[in-house]
C-alpha cells in the first residue's frame, strides 16, 4: 500500500537552518540557502527530513544511513529500488507519499486557487465544471484537480504543464486500472496522491519530529 504522511511546520518556519545543514549534500545545502526567505529554506529542509523519517519507518534503516539523491529531472530517490516516494510542501505542511511502486503527492493551500489560471489551463470538461461553481466550491475543486494532476505527473514522470492542460484524471482512473488517485482535505489545504499498481492510502499519518535531531 502507498502511505501518506504529513509534518506540521508551523513552529519550524522561523527557526535557523544552520543546525541541520550537515545532513545534506553540498548541492542540497546550496539549494536550500538560495531561497531568500527563511520560511522557504525550512520548508525545503524539513520536507526532506520528513522523507528520511518515513523511509526509515518503511525500511528499518537508520535515518543517518538514508541518502536521498535526485535524477536529471530533480525527482528524489534512494538507491534501494524497493521504495518509491514523493515530496511536497506548502504553507505550514510538508507531505510525503511512499510505497513499493511509483507514487506522487502534492499539497496546496486553498488560497492558491485562481480562476484566471483555471480559464487558461485544464481540459475543456474541467473548465466547464469549474466555471459553474461558487467561490468556495471552486477553490476546493480547482485544487482537487491541481493536486491530483501534479501527483500524477510526479508518479509518471510526465511534464506537469502537459498533464494540467491535456489529462483528465477522472477519466483515466476509470479506464486505466494501473493508476489510481484521491484527494484529502486538511485544515485549509488539499492533498492529492497518485500511485501505480498499488492501493491508495485511506488516511493521513501525522509524524512528530523533534526540533532537536
Amino acid at each position: 500500500m502507498t502511505e501518506l504522511y504529513i509534518l506540521n511546520l508551523k513552529d519550524r518556519l522561523d527557526e535557523p537552518v544552520d543546525d541541520y545543514l550537515h545532513m545534506f549534500t553540498p548541492e542540497r545545502r546550496d539549494k536550500i540557502l538560495r531561497y531568500k526567505h527563511l520560511s522557504d529554506q525550512n520548508r525545503t529542509l524539513w520536507a526532506e527530513i520528513l522523507a528520511r523519517h518515513v523511509i526509515s519507518l518503511r525500511t528499518n534503516k537508520s535515518i543517518e544511513s538514508i541518502h536521498i539523491m535526485r535524477d536529471s529531472n530533480g525527482k528524489p530517490y534512494i538507491s534501494s529500488h524497493d521504495v518509491s516516494f514523493s515530496l511536497s510542501h506548502s504553507g505550514e505542511y510538508a507531505a510525503c507519499s511512499i510505497g513499493h511502486n511509483a507514487n506522487g503527492v502534492d499539497i496546496e493551500s486553498l488560497s492558491h486557487s485562481r480562476r484566471d489560471i483555471a480559464e487558461r489551463l485544464f481540459t475543456h470538461d474541467e473548465r466547464m465544471i469549474l466555471a459553474g461553481l461558487n467561490d468556495d466550491e471552486f477553490r476546493k475543486k480547482f485544487l482537487c484537480y491541481w493536486t491530483l494532476k501534479e501527483s500524477y505527473a510526479k508518479c509518471t514522470g510526465m511534464n506537469l504543464i502537459s498533464v494540467i492542460r491535456n489529462v483528465n484524471l477522472e477519466k483515466i482512473f476509470k479506464v486505466d486500472a494501473n493508476f489510481s488517485g484521491r484527494n484529502f482535505f486538511l485544515d485549509d489545504y488539499v492533498l492529492g496522491v497518485c500511485c501505480e499498481n498499488d492501493s491508495l492510502p485511506d488516511s493521513i499519518h501525522e509524524i512528530k519530529i523533534p526540533l532537536t535531531l
